[in-house]
């Protein structure tokens, strides 16, 4: 990924200049971004129900993101544990944890 500011004086934030070609990179790249993101997670389930024959859990992976997968994996490896052990494991915010296991108990009930 490769943006670099242009210090000509048609990239002056003030006039416009590249700004719009600016934008419309960075777009094009998060969207890319986003793109391999979903095909690394698609591989991933892809993989998971090639390695299980057990319907339920076929079901189950199909119906669960990748990440409320590893969050129950995390649950099941890191027992007796919390959303704070969770956040740590996986670096990202206790609130998304929070919802993440939410989401995976209304799949159970």
């Amino acid at each position: 990924m490769n943006l670099s500011y242009n210090s000509s004086p048609d990239s002056d934030p003030g006039t416009g200049g590249d700004n719009d070609t600016l934008i419309q990179t960075l777009l094009e790249q998060t969207y890319a971004l986003q793109k391999k993101l979903q095909q690394e997670d698609d591989e991933e389930t892809a993989w998971m129900l090639e390695h299980t024959d057990i319907p339920v859990l076929k079901e189950l992976i199909k119906e669960l993101t990748i990440i409320m997968l590893h969050v129950l994996d995390a649950i099941g490896q890191l027992e007796p544990v919390n959303g704070i052990t969770i956040s740590k494991q996986f670096g990202f915010p206790k609130g998304r944890v929070f919802k993440i296991t939410r989401k995976c108990v209304f799949h159970f009930i």
